[in-house]
């Protein structure tokens, strides 16, 4: 789906293709100057009186002045009565941007894909094509259909120079990275010119490998293949980080975690994890470093581990797992080496990198799937608990980012009553009152069911397996069953079970590649020597292992957030504040056994009653 900056290149791109036509009128049936210095209301009242074409014009230009207010609807009002079977080509088309700039607006990208048909603009000019292509390429994303929208933007690519053409590239390249490798083969099988060829070559060479080190080499070989390719003589900013950026090669490496104490079975399974990888890489050839360990119960501060780290010159710390030690280390100005702690931290330091388990991530893409599939007004379960009010904190924090709302929150308890609470939460009990209240009124008996409250969309839970196993159910005894419901992957105990995990069936969650889709090397290699791995606590081993695999690629990682590897903890990026974010897989429990999803579900936007008015000429 996207991010910041993904949508600031959008928000500049397509400012140009909205208002491109605004600073000149039409070359066909050009309105007189004087029309520039009219107000909107003056230009509708001069468009009332006037010829079809001569109304158009002025209706157009009305438009676009609305348009250029962010006053989109107003902007499609204006249009009103224009039918576009009677104008020339190039004004067709310009009507055609205004009411597909305000169908994009509201999220209805396939109204806007009708808007912008090309077959409707014959002989449109040069300029008006490339608009035309940023435009559909706009609708596309919103449909997530990444490789048609990298399609439109290679044409636009294609007469963009300096600056633009960068971020065109950018724009492409961030595309194709969402399209998944069985689409990419069936791609590259069409009869695409040279740029779209070079383009989806270049993406199915890269997608086939998995290591940053084997998609460096496999980017090398397609170089030298497409060297006239704008790819190679201008390629995103992230295929160049992924070609330049040194890789970190230590000879020795410091595994520091409590290995004593209360915490000593997570860091046994961490350590487990990372040694898996080192033999997984070993296996492969690959160069691997010397592990020494430190068990961090024996120390009292950082500045020992850096001491004895500097003893056994070591190059690299993978540790520790405790806060206070990880906020030590990155609050000193002149840490020396690279460390990949398993735990956040509130301060800054270009040598500390994190790597963690939280539930933020979960919480964010929870949110994130359920307002790309339509819904906008929630429920949120919770328990109350610390860790509880952390995620209920979490999920406002994400759904304001997304604008969508909340409409009332659970923070339930276990031990009292889950029916009481679900009803209270739901409506349901003020229903029964009603109920009682008409009774009594009447004095006799009346036809009554329960109805919980009509103002959310979706039901979206932070609950354990066993508090989420007695949750789904009541929701659907207080007629709330046919709500949607999102979960985090908390309710899901990692090995399937069809028996214990029927009553969560419907809820879709996401989790890691590693419970999900537990084929890779490492998890076979440890599944075969431990019965944890598909567990809960299991989960730590993917997190070792993705820690080991990771560091080699820690420059190309933090040059671009376009630079990925696909972990066993998820397709894995870092962030600016040097934390690697998650993309996780997604599945939904079918007769209780978690079943992979595909991408989002987008539902087809509501047609506004008058739209009808507005509707492109066949």
């Amino acid at each position: 789906m996207t991010g910041n900056r993904f949508r600031l290149l959008w928000q500049s791109l397509l400012t140009v293709a909205l208002l491109a036509g605004c600073a000149a009128p039409p070359q066909t049936g050009q309105a007189p100057q004087t029309d520039k210095q009219m107000s909107v209301e003056q230009l509708l009242a001069s468009a009332a009186g006037a010829q079809p074409l001569r109304a158009a014009e002025l209706k157009l230009q009305a438009a676009k002045i609305l348009q250029q207010r962010g006053d989109f609807s107003g902007a499609v009002a204006a249009l009103d009565g224009v039918d576009p079977s009677i104008l020339p080509p190039n004004l067709r088309f310009d009507v055609a941007r205004v009411r597909a700039g305000a169908a994009l607006e509201r999220k209805d990208a396939g109204r806007a894909l009708q808007f912008l048909d090309s077959a409707q603009f014959p002989g449109i000019s040069a300029t008006q094509q490339v608009e035309l292509s940023r435009l559909r390429a706009q609708a596309y994303e919103q449909q997530n259909n990444s490789l048609a929208a990298a399609l439109e933007l290679i044409q636009v690519a294609r007469t963009a120079t300096g600056d633009e053409l960068s971020q065109v590239n950018d724009l492409v390249w961030r595309q194709l990275l969402q399209v998944d490798t069985e689409a990419l083969v069936a791609a590259s099988l069409n009869n695409y010119g040279f740029y779209e060829q070079g383009w989806i070559e270049l993406a199915l060479s890269l997608s086939k490998q998995a290591d940053l080190s084997t998609q460096r080499d496999a980017l090398m070989q397609w170089q030298q293949l497409w060297g006239a390719h704008p790819a190679y003589t201008n390629p995103p900013r992230s295929l160049a980080a992924l070609l330049n950026a040194d890789l970190i090669t230590p000879q020795r490496v410091l595994v520091a975690l409590p290995f004593s104490g209360s915490l000593a079975e997570p860091a046994r399974i961490l350590s487990e994890g990372i040694n898996a990888a080192l033999y997984q890489r070993k296996a492969q050839n690959l160069p691997v470093p010397t592990l020494i360990t430190l068990d961090t119960e024996q120390i009292t501060s950082a500045s020992e581990i850096l001491n004895y780290a500097r003893q056994q010159r070591a190059e690299l710390i993978i540790g520790p797992l405790k806060g206070n030690l990880i906020d030590q280390l990155a609050a000193d100005p002149t840490l020396p080496i690279p460390v990949i702690a398993f735990n956040q931290t509130t301060n800054t330091n270009p040598n500390v990198y994190t790597i963690d388990l939280s539930s933020d991530q979960d919480i964010r893409q929870v949110v994130e799937r359920a307002v790309i599939e339509g819904r906008k007004r929630f429920a949120i379960i919770t328990p109350a608990a610390n860790w509880g009010q952390k995620a209920l904190t979490d999920y406002q924090q994400a759904i304001l980012a997304n604008e969508a709302e909340i409409a009332t929150t659970l923070q339930y308890q276990s031990s009292e009553d889950l029916s009481a609470q679900v009803s209270q939460m739901l409506h349901t009990d003020l229903s029964k009152n009603r109920y009682t209240e008409i009774r009594q009124t009447l004095g006799q008996k009346i036809e009554f069911s329960d109805r919980p409250r009509r103002d959310i969309d979706a039901i979206l839970i932070t609950a354990s397996a066993q508090d989420a196993r007695s949750i789904k159910p009541m929701l659907a005894f207080h007629f709330a069953g046919d709500y949607p419901v999102y979960a985090t992957s908390h309710l899901y105990d990692g090995d399937p079970n069809a028996v214990r995990d029927v009553d969560l069936n419907g809820i879709q969650f996401p989790d890691l590649p590693w419970l999900l889709q537990p084929n890779s090397a490492v998890n076979l290699q440890l599944g075969s020597e431990r019965s944890d791995t598909q567990s809960r606590l299991g989960r730590l081993y993917a997190l070792g292992a993705d820690a080991f695999t990771l560091y080699p690629f820690l420059r190309q990682l933090e040059s671009s957030d376009e630079i990925y590897f696909d972990g066993l903890t998820g397709r894995l990026t870092l962030g600016t504040d040097k934390r690697v974010k998650r993309e996780l897989v997604w599945a939904a429990f079918d007769e209780g056994i978690p079943v992979l999803l595909g991408p989002p579900i987008i539902p087809e936007p509501t047609l506004p009653a008058d739209e009808a008015l507005f509707a492109p000429s066949n």
